[in-house]
Order: C-alpha cells, then structure tokens, then sequence
C-alpha cells in the first residue's frame, strides 16, 4: 500500500522534483539536499523534512520541514526560494 494524499498534492511534489531535474534522486533539491515525506495526513496534505548536505562525503543535517496542502499549495518548505514556491503554487492553481 503507498503513501495516501491528494492528486494535488502529489502533482505539487512532481513540480519540485521537475525544478530540479538534473539531480539522480526523485526527491532532490537540486545539489542542495533532498526531503523525506512524512506521515499520512488524514486531510490530503503532504508533510515532511527537509535535509540540506553539508560536505562531500555525504553528510547532512535536518533544514527544517515542509507541508504541501491538499490543494496542492506550498505552506511551507525550508530550502526552496520563494520564487519557486511562487511559480509552483501558481501552476498548480
């Protein structure tokens, strides 16, 4: 069984995953870091962390969170600018 949320939601997270798609990992950003999707939410939103490397042998440290709402607006994502938080919700709309 996979992970349950909305279709927007979902289609939010593959325009995060498109904006950075010279990366080898889905849910990379960019040569920044990547995030983890977290628990389902009961209302459709996408939740989870953001986790940024800090040098080249692989570390990295926790960034902080983001959460994608069932309509498939950003409320929140550490890590991501605020014109590409603006572009996606736009696009989503």
């Amino acid at each position: 069984m996979g992970y349950s949320a909305t279709r927007k939601a979902f289609k939010t997270l593959e325009l995060i995953d498109e904006s950075f798609n010279d990366q080898e990992i889905s849910n990379g950003i960019g040569s920044f870091g990547f995030y983890e999707i977290g628990e389902e939410q009961k209302d459709g939103a996408i939740i989870g962390e953001v986790f940024k490397y800090v040098d080249n042998s692989g570390g990295v440290r926790k960034l902080g969170n983001f959460k994608v709402e069932s309509n498939g607006v950003i409320s929140e994502f550490s890590g991501l600018s605020a014109s590409i938080i603006g572009s996606i919700n736009i696009e989503i709309k």
